[in-house]
């Protein structure tokens, strides 16, 4: 997440910075009078909203704009850029977006994970269910146009080994750090706790796609 570079001390360069701070509107000025007011404090929280400004309004990107999308707004650097992503467990996964999803509420006031995985599976409005199956995993983040983008991958079973392997390759220095955000957002327990004969299957029927592609079992 690009909020969590910046809080890391990894800036753009220069030139992008010149580029998404240039004000295109009104709105735009007003818009950023109100940071200090919406919780982004500090260069960095002004910087996560300029970029992510830049590329919505002029590139038509948001957070989590899917590898079609990305494609079809810079269609030469994808052609020549490394492209990777994080693969994990879809089962895994599920546990874990949950959980993060519903961090803020208290536990009497979340639907259960069941209830969750209903939501994803029959496409329905609640609980977001509709929105989170929109981007699940493979279809929307590793393929542009039917085809698989990506250039590398990173397991997030192996998520030490393979950063370290992806960071020599694209010239980052050895011992790179790896930034750790968003944790702490879960129980600390195995996800196959929290699934019945009912919804294990609809997960495996959601994510196909990754769990063949990646060997992924249960």
């Amino acid at each position: 997440m690009l909020d969590d570079a910046l809080m890391q001390g990894v800036w753009p360069n220069r030139q992008t910075i010149r580029h998404v701070l240039r004000p295109r509107s009104v709105a735009w000025f007003r818009e950023a009078a109100l940071i200090p007011f919406r919780g982004r404090r500090g260069l960095a929280g002004f910087m996560n909203w300029a970029i992510k400004r830049h590329f919505r309004d002029v590139h038509g990107l948001v957070t989590h704009s899917g590898a079609e999308q990305c494609r079809k707004a810079f269609p030469r650097e994808f052609a020549s850029y490394q492209r990777f992503a994080v693969t994990r467990n879809p089962w895994d996964y599920f546990v874990s977006a949950y959980f993060w999803r519903y961090r803020k509420l208290p536990e009497a006031e979340r639907p259960g994970f069941e209830t969750f995985v209903h939501a994803v599976y029959h496409d329905l409005p609640d609980h977001r269910g509709a929105e989170f199956r929109r981007k699940l995993g493979a279809s929307f983040y590793f393929y542009a146009d039917g085809s698989y983008a990506l250039t590398d991958i990173i397991r997030f079973e192996d998520l030490e080994t393979d950063w370290a392997r992806l960071a020599g390759k694209i010239g980052l220095p050895d011992g790179a750090p790896l930034a750790r955000a968003k944790i702490r957002t879960r129980r600390d327990r195995p996800y196959r706790a929290l699934y019945s004969d009912e919804t294990r299957p609809m997960v495996a029927e959601l994510c196909a796609r990754e769990i063949a592609q990646f060997d992924y079992t249960f």
